[in-house]
C-alpha cells in the first residue's frame, strides 16, 4: 500500500517544554512508520514573547530585518530540540531554518508572503530515511531571513502541504477538534468531526484560535485537507475540507471578550471614507464587521476593535478626518457573540430567532453586522458566557 504524504504541525503549546516535546517525538515517530511526514514546529511556549520583550528598549520595530533575525530565532531552537528527541528515540530527522527548507518569500519584513519552495530539500531527506523538522514562521528573500506575522506557522504548514502534494495537513494542537462553542463557556459543546472550510474561515477570523484564517484561506484556494488534532490525546479530531455531506446551517457560536465598539460621525467626503477604510485595514480590522451608514449630511462608521488598541485607533482616525470629524464615542467593556455556519444570511429563522431572543431577555445590541456565513452581534461583555450557552441550547447544537 502506497504511503500518504501528511504534513504534521506542532503549536507553541504542544512544544512548550522539553517534556512536551519528548512527548510528540513519540507521536511523529508512530505516524511516520505508516506515512511520508513532514514536521512544522512553533516556537517553544511564550518564547516569542520573551525575545519581543528582550529587545523591547531597542524598539526592534524601527529594524524590521533585525526583528526578524531575533524571532526566527524561537523557532530554531524548537527544531534543533525536536530533532534531537527524534533522533534520541532513534529515528532519524534533520531540522531546517526556513531558509534551508527553501521557503522563499517577498521581502516585506515582519509580514511577508510565500511565493515559492522548492521542495527539494524535503525529497532529499525522504530519500535518506530522515523525517524534515521545518521551521514554522519563517522563510527567505535573497540573503534576508523573513517572517510571515499572526499564524505564520500555519501558513507554513499549509504552502508546504500544497507543495509537495500532501494528502492531508494536520495542526496538533492543546485541543482534539472544533467545537460548536469554546468548552470553557458552553459545557454542552460538542466536537464538530467536519467543516467545510468557509464556517471554518468564519470560526478563525472571528476569535476562535485552533486555526489561523489566513492559513484557512490558503487551504481552501490550494484545496490542501486540514485535520485539527490533540498533541497528547488519541483520536480523529476535526477534518475541514470542501467535501462535507450533510453540512448544518450553523456550525458554532464564538465570543470575543474585551471588545471595544466605536461610533464615528463625520461629514460626508469621499477622501475621508477612502482614508478609513485604509485604515481600518491597517489596523487588522475585517472589513466585513464594519457597519457604514448615513445619518442626516454626514457618515456614521460603527465599528468593533480589541480594547487595547481603541485609543491607538481613535488618535489615527481623529488625526485623519480633522476639522471634519463632528463626534467621536467608544464603548469598552463589549463582547462580540457570532453564529456561523453555511447560508446563514439566507436562513430566516436563524435571524428571527435569535433577535427574538434577545428582545424577550431585554439584551440591548451595541452593533450587529452579518455575512453569508455568520451573523455577530456586540453585547455588554458581562452577559455574553450566558447568551452563548442560551443561543447553543436554542438552536440544539448540543
Amino acid at each position: 500500500m502506497d504511503k500518504r504524504t501528511l504534513v504534521l504541525k506542532f503549536g507553541g503549546s504542544s512544544v512548550a517544554t522539553v517534556q512536551k516535546i519528548v512527548a510528540i517525538a513519540e507521536r511523529i515517530i508512530t505516524v511516520a512508520a505508516n506515512n511520508r511526514c513532514v514536521v512544522v514546529v512553533s516556537a517553544m511556549g511564550d518564547d516569542t514573547d520573551i525575545l519581543l520583550d528582550s529587545a523591547s528598549t531597542l524598539h526592534p520595530e524601527r529594524y524590521p530585518r533585525e526583528y526578524d533575525m531575533l524571532l526566527a530565532t524561537g523557532e530554531q531552537k524548537t527544531i534543533a530540540l525536536l530533532s534531537m528527541a527524534l533522533q534520541e528515540k532513534g529515528a532519524l530527522a534533520r531540522s531546517l531554518t526556513g531558509w534551508q527548507a527553501r521557503i522563499k518569500t517577498t521581502a516585506q519584513h515582519r509580514k511577508a508572503r510565500i511565493i515559492d519552495i522548492d521542495t527539494k530539500t524535503i525529497k532529499d531527506c525522504w530519500k535518506r530515511d530522515e523525517i524534515p523538522i521545518i521551521a514554522g514562521f519563517q522563510g527567505i528573500h535573497a540573503e534576508n531571513i523573513t517572517t510571515l506575522g499572526r499564524g505564520g506557522s500555519d501558513l507554513t504548514a499549509v504552502a508546504l502541504a500544497a507543495a509537495i502534494y500532501a494528502d492531508e495537513c494536520q495542526i496538533f494542537t492543546d485541543v482534539d477538534g472544533i467545537y460548536s462553542a469554546d468548552p470553557r463557556i458552553v459545557a454542552e459543546a460538542v466536537k464538530i468531526s467536519e467543516m467545510n472550510y468557509i464556517a471554518m474561515l468564519e470560526l478563525a477570523s472571528l476569535g476562535a484560535q485552533v486555526l489561523h484564517n489566513r492559513a484557512v484561506e490558503l487551504a481552501c484556494k490550494m484545496n490542501i485537507p486540514l485535520r485539527v488534532l490533540s498533541s497528547f490525546i488519541e483520536g480523529d479530531g476535526t477534518l475541514v475540507t470542501h467535501n462535507i455531506k450533510n453540512t448544518p446551517t450553523i456550525s458554532g457560536i464564538t465570543v470575543e471578550k474585551q471588545q471595544n465598539v466605536i461610533n464615528v460621525l463625520y461629514k460626508q467626503d469621499s477622501i475621508h471614507h477612502h482614508n478609513c477604510w485604509k485604515l481600518l485595514e491597517e489596523h487588522n480590522i475585517s472589513l466585513s464587521t464594519v457597519h457604514w451608514s448615513r445619518y442626516q449630511d454626514s457618515f456614521l462608521l460603527s465599528f468593533a476593535t480589541s480594547e487595547n488598541q481603541a485609543k491607538q485607533i481613535i488618535q489615527a482616525i481623529e488625526t485623519t478626518i480633522g476639522k471634519d470629524l463632528e463626534h467621536i464615542d467608544s464603548h469598552r467593556g463589549q463582547a462580540r457573540i457570532s453564529i456561523v455556519g453555511v447560508g446563514i444570511q439566507s436562513s430566516e429563522y436563524v435571524f428571527s430567532a435569535a433577535h427574538h431572543w434577545l428582545m424577550n431577555h431585554d439584551i440591548p445590541i451595541l452593533l450587529s453586522t452579518s455575512s453569508e456565513s455568520r451573523f455577530s452581534f456586540h453585547v455588554n461583555e458581562k452577559s455574553a458566557n450566558f447568551i452563548a450557552q442560551e443561543l447553543h441550547r436554542l438552536f440544539h447544537l448540543q
